[in-house]
């Protein structure tokens, strides 16, 4: 409930506290005079339930501190709540270091086949993600559509960690590249085309087709920079740092062997 929700930050040091120590000292502690006025007035009226499972489990534990003997027993379901707290906050602390994953750090417009727009923040940890470079008017790209696609399905379909791919198109115009999307590719996702994204990628991540060389081969760097043509799929950790590169221009279905989603998961 969204009561027990508000109350967790308040009592997360006392879940740990209780967790570890055992202490007399947090029967007193948790009084509803310690959280806001609203919410201490929502502590005092409740009857029973939660709150009187965690009062009845603070005296047992302080009764047992000054008389192991006369100590009531400790229902099992106040430590099972004790440890679901402390896990709720060491989750939430771990989120809060680790912040949001680079697609919303970046801005990303991200869309599905129905033309959506998808919020980057849904991508959650405890999936691969790849970035796929292609488009519709290479013989390749084509070629491999079909396989990738096979892939896809099979791993997301199995009981191992998701994938999630992300379409940058080398495509001449929106209206192809949206034809290739939602004709020729999966149930992934797709960069706005007019995103400046799409260019800043290709050069992130050193991806773009031949006939794109006069827009991104300005510099000797540039082009020792370039790691393949299309299509390729690179292999990204949450801070949007390359992990694994599938060169799928030279190699085709072999590139897909490469990718071990298990060995690539966000949050990992």
């Amino acid at each position: 409930p969204p009561f027990y929700r508000m109350a967790m930050q308040r009592m997360k040091s006392l879940a740990l506290f209780c967790t570890l120590s055992y202490s007399s000292s947090v029967a007193m502690a948790f009084q509803p005079s310690s959280f806001s006025p609203s919410l201490a007035r929502r502590i005092t009226h409740m009857q029973g339930g939660p709150r009187k499972l965690f009062r009845t489990g603070i005296r047992s534990l302080a009764a047992s501190e000054d008389n192991q003997d006369a100590a009531p027993p400790l229902d099992p379901r106040f430590d099972a709540w004790v440890e679901r707290s402390a896990k709720a906050s060491e989750d939430l602390e771990a989120a809060k270091r680790m912040g949001p994953n680079f697609l919303v750090k970046d801005n990303a417009v991200l869309y599905d086949q129905a033309g959506s727009k998808v919020d980057p923040a849904s991508i959650k940890d405890g999936s691969s993600v790849g970035i796929l470079f292609s488009c519709g008017w290479c013989p390749a790209c084509v070629s491999f559509a079909p396989l990738l696609l096979k892939y896809f399905e099979a791993q997301n379909d199995a009981a191992k960690p998701p994938i999630q791919l992300i379409f940058v198109s080398s495509d001449l115009s929106e209206a192809d590249a949206k034809a290739v999307f939602n004709q020729a590719q999966g149930q992934w996702l797709m960069l706005d085309y007019n995103s400046p994204l799409r260019a800043e990628w290709k050069k992130r991540y050193g991806v773009w087709a031949g006939r794109e060389a006069s827009q991104f081969a300005d510099s000797i760097a540039s082009f020792k920079a370039r790691r393949s043509g299309v299509p390729a799929v690179a292999i990204v950790d949450r801070k949007g740092d390359l992990v694994n590169f599938l060169d799928a221009e030279a190699r085709g279905l072999e590139s897909l062997l490469d990718w071990t989603p298990e060995d690539y998961v966000w949050g990992e």
